[in-house]
């Protein structure tokens, strides 16, 4: 009898582990089948769509295309897990959109009326810094007055400028505000700020009231003639320079990519930087004979020069920047001020005040030439 017992006992645990087996398997087919069903499409994208992808972007918007929808399904578009949009596919499935993206990785989904994801794709952005120029002052300047004018330009449209933490209004990319100096070495920051990045210059500026005006001045030169002077950066003199031709075609930029043939009718002064402020028609002049206002630069040297980046401008806020640009040796460039070409694109008078500077920079910033009319 316990041997029978004992039979029994191996029977019945050969059984139930037989069982166990039989609930194991099962087990493991419903976790296959669920898998397969919710969370392979939110992993790679149900069958027909396309599978998760990544790439870089250099613009802030990218255009989406994807199929794998259902005929003209309702979907909803994700960035980072926030909906920002819904869409409908067309009669083939086939989907498409566009978005703005953050800075950084964005991980774009697209869900079905089911609320599964049916494309993924993440999409790496990195935003550019904000342009900024300084047009003026110079840093290394030494002034005899205790404040002093900074100018320059940015992106137009949403960049804000803030100088020494003051923000400074923007218009069409161009700013301009007064800055008090003390009595020791003044450091000017300037901050261009886009809302996802920062670009920042310092300006630094010596005032000395014992000074005689600014280090970047230019000695008058030994011509009688005090209405049209153009001086370098090295001290240099140099005698009275015009263009000749017909100042009433000043709205027209030369032939030979917008660069003049003209001669000056003076002799100039070759400076180190081989281009200077050639002539300059004031609102004087203007007046005389309705034409338009203008100032030329010239390259005075052997080899083409790349003004992309240089700036001209005058003591009242009035800017120009050089887009990508190559003057040709011994070419000369007009920019008018409301019309025509390279132009200030303003209908106010620029150059209106005898003795007025005109200045010329660099794309560093650099002064190049101080032009006196």
């Amino acid at each position: 009898m316990v041997e029978d017992r004992n039979l029994d006992t191996i029977f019945e645990k050969k059984k139930s582990g037989k069982w166990k087996k039989i609930l194991l398997l099962i087990l493991f087919l419903l976790i296959i089948l669920f898998a397969s069903a919710v969370i392979a499409p939110m992993i790679g994208g149900r069958s027909g769509g396309l599978i998760a992808k990544e790439r870089t972007a250099t613009t802030s918007t990218v255009d989406i295309v994807g199929t794998g929808a259902k005929d003209s399904e309702n979907l909803s578009v994700f960035v980072n897990k926030i909906k920002i949009k819904d869409i409908t596919s067309d009669g083939s499935g086939r989907f498409s959109f566009t978005i703005a993206l953050n800075d950084g990785k964005n991980t774009v989904e697209v869900t079905n009326s089911a609320g599964s994801v049916i494309y993924r794709e993440v999409i790496s952005y990195v935003s550019p810094a904000p342009n900024l120029d300084i047009i003026s002052p110079s840093s290394g300047e030494t002034v005899n007055k205790n404040e002093i004018l900074v100018k320059g330009k940015t992106d137009d449209g949403g960049t804000k400028i803030f100088v020494n933490d003051k923000e400074v209004p923007v218009k069409e990319g161009f700013f301009e505000t007064t800055v008090s100096l003390t009595e020791e070495d003044n450091t000017i920051k300037v901050v261009a700020d886009n809302g996802m990045k920062q670009t920042e210059k310092e300006i630094e500026i010596k005032y000395d009231e014992d000074a005689n005006g600014s280090s970047s001045a230019r000695n008058s030169p030994s011509s009688s003639n005090s209405d049209n002077l153009s001086s370098s950066t090295n001290n240099n003199s140099t005698q009275n320079g015009a263009s000749s031709g017909d100042n009433n075609s000043s709205d027209n930029l030369p032939s030979n990519g917008g660069q003049s043939s003209e001669e000056p009718s003076q002799p100039i002064t070759i400076y180190p930087s081989k281009v200077i402020i050639s002539y300059l028609k004031y609102a004087a002049d203007v007046g005389n004979d309705g034409g338009d206002e203008f100032i030329e630069i010239r390259n005075t040297g052997d080899e083409s020069k790349d003004l992309t980046g240089w700036s001209v401008s005058d003591s009242d806020g009035h800017g120009f920047i050089f887009p990508s640009f190559i003057l040709n040796a011994g070419a000369t460039v007009r920019v008018n001020t409301g019309k025509g070409g390279f132009s200030f694109n303003t209908t106010d008078s620029v150059w209106n005040r005898v003795g007025e500077p005109a200045t010329l920079k660099d794309s560093a910033g650099r002064t190049v030439d101080i032009y006196s009319y």
